[in-house]
C-alpha cells in the first residue's frame, strides 16, 4: 500500500514538474517573442469591438450620371475601394493616378494618409517609416512573377501595387514578418486604421485573401472604411462583398455610405457636404457622403 502511494506520488511530482516547465517555457517563450503577444492581444481585442452601421433611407437624394459626378466641387473620383485580387483583377485599361512623394510612385489617394501615418511613427518612437515597394507597372510586376515563387508574387492585374494604393513599409532593422517585433510596426498595425489604412492581408484571414498575413502591406480605402474594416476584424473582400448592401445607404457617424448598381447613375442624398465615390472593381460604386452639421 506504501508503495502504491510513494508511487502515485512520483508520478504527481512528475506531471506537476512537468506542467510548471512547460508554463514556464511559455511565459518565456511570449516574453521574447512581442510579435505572437500583438497578435494574440489583437484576437482577443477583436471579440471586444465593433462599429455598428445602420441601414437607413438617405431622405432627399439627386440621380447624377457620372459626367455630373465628374463636374460637381464636392465630389471626389477615385479608386480608393477598388478590390484587387485573383478573382477581381486590373483590366488592361486601368490607368491609376499616380505621382511621386518624395521619390517614390504612388496613387494620389494615399499620399496624405501615408504621411500622416509616418509623421505619426517619428512623433512617437524617432523612427522613420520607409517604403520598401510601391507602384508597378504591368510589366514589372510581370518581371517580378517571372523571377518569384508562383504562391508568393500576385499575377499580372491580381497585385495591388499595380493600383499605387499599397505599399511594403518597414523601419530600420525589422522589415517584412520582422515588422510587428518593434513598437513602431506594432503602431503602424493597430492604428493605421485611423489614417484611412488598412492592414490588406491580415492575419488568420488566408482563406478569404488567398494571401498569409502581411504585417508590412497597407493599401487606402479612406475614411470611413479603414475604421469599419478594422473594428469589425474584415478583410476588404468581406467588407465589400458581405457587409456593404446594395443599393441601400448605411449610416456610420456623419457619413452615409451606399453601394449602388452600374446603371450609369448614382443616388447622392441631398445636404452631402463631401462625397467620394469609387468603383469597387465588381460591377458597383461605392458612394461615401459626409453629411453637413
Amino acid at each position: 500500500m506504501n508503495m502504491k502511494i510513494s508511487v502515485k506520488k512520483r508520478i504527481a511530482i512528475v506531471v506537476l514538474s512537468l506542467l510548471t516547465a512547460l508554463i514556464v517555457l511559455t511565459a518565456l517563450f511570449f516574453a521574447i517573442r512581442s510579435d505572437y503577444r500583438f497578435l494574440i492581444g489583437e484576437k482577443l481585442a477583436g471579440l471586444f469591438r465593433s462599429a455598428k452601421t445602420e441601414p437607413v433611407t438617405a431622405g432627399e437624394c439627386r440621380e447624377y450620371t457620372l459626367d455630373e459626378l465628374a463636374g460637381l466641387d464636392f465630389v471626389k473620383m477615385d479608386d480608393s475601394l477598388y478590390l484587387i485580387n485573383r478573382e477581381y483583377v486590373l483590366s488592361d485599361s486601368y490607368e491609376p493616378t499616380i505621382v511621386s512623394y518624395k521619390d517614390v510612385l504612388m496613387s494620389e489617394s494615399i499620399v496624405d494618409a501615408y504621411a500622416s501615418l509616418a509623421q505619426a511613427v517619428y512623433d512617437r518612437y524617432g523612427t522613420r517609416l520607409y517604403i520598401r515597394s510601391s507602384y508597378r507597372t504591368a510589366e514589372e510586376q510581370a518581371e517580378i512573377v517571372d523571377t518569384t515563387a508562383s504562391d508568393v508574387a500576385a499575377a499580372v492585374g491580381a497585385s495591388e501595387h499595380q493600383s499605387g494604393l499599397a505599399l511594403d513599409v518597414y523601419v530600420k532593422g525589422y522589415a517584412g514578418s520582422a515588422f510587428i517585433q518593434c513598437e513602431a510596426g506594432r503602431f503602424v498595425n493597430r492604428e493605421c486604421w485611423q489614417y484611412g489604412l488598412i492592414i490588406r492581408y491580415p492575419h488568420g484571414k488566408t482563406s478569404v485573401t488567398g494571401i498569409t498575413y502581411e504585417p508590412w502591406h497597407i493599401r487606402y480605402v479612406g475614411k470611413p472604411h479603414a475604421e469599419l474594416i478594422y473594428l469589425n476584424s474584415l478583410t476588404l473582400e468581406e467588407y465589400i462583398t458581405e457587409f456593404l448592401p446594395v443599393d441601400q445607404f448605411l449610416a456610420y457617424g456623419e457619413y452615409r455610405i451606399s453601394r449602388q448598381s452600374d446603371d450609369g447613375a448614382l443616388q447622392i442624398p441631398e445636404g452631402a457636404d463631401e462625397v467620394v465615390i469609387s468603383p469597387d472593381n465588381t460591377g458597383y460604386y461605392i458612394v461615401t457622403a459626409h453629411m453637413a452639421s
